[in-house]
């Protein structure tokens, strides 16, 4: 849960959740490689209100990202 302050309103609320995929693909006995998905979405409706205004356009709440992700254990 988030607490802060923005433009002098107080902010309590639950913020964000996240959900995620990946598949780790084995390129060595100490290397991989993990291809990801992530959806990020706000829990509140004060959330909401907040992400949007953070955003870069002012209208967006809801993001999905990805990344590749190397691993070498040594």
């Amino acid at each position: 849960m988030h607490n802060y302050t923005k433009n002098d309103v107080n902010y309590s609320a639950w913020h964000d959740g996240n959900l995620w995929a990946g598949l780790k693909i084995p390129l060595s006995d100490v290397c991989s490689l993990t291809p990801k998905i992530q959806y990020s979405f706000p829990l509140s409706y004060k959330a909401r209100a907040n992400l949007k205004a953070a955003s870069f356009q002012g209208n967006n709440a809801d993001f999905v990202y990805g990344s590749l992700i190397f691993d070498y254990n040594f």
